[in-house]
């Protein structure tokens, strides 16, 4: 079975929230959903990732609203990018 290592959705005009499915796929590396419309927080369960996650984008998605959760404070990228443009603190909760 092949694992899903890359979501790359960015710039497609997506709406609503973001899936909490994603934070159950285990081999994710990268994550870029900026530039769409994605409402509501980031979903706890990508906490998970924060151990295999190197690249995460949600950048210039202004109703994503609260802070990355538990478990993202491994993710090695710089989190004030992941923020630009959105209501997200970049603060861990």
């Amino acid at each position: 079975m092949t694992a899903i290592e890359i979501i790359w959705l960015g710039e497609n005009l997506l709406t609503g929230p973001l899936p909490a499915t994603w934070g159950s796929w285990k081999a994710v590396q990268q994550i870029a959903v900026e530039s769409n419309r994605h409402v509501g927080t980031v979903p706890s369960t990508w906490g998970a990732l924060g151990k295999s996650l190197n690249g995460l984008w949600l950048s210039n998605n202004p109703d994503l609203t609260g802070c990355l959760p538990r478990g993202l404070e491994r993710f090695k990228g710089n989190r004030v990018d992941v923020c630009d443009g959105t209501g997200l603190t970049c603060d861990i909760c």
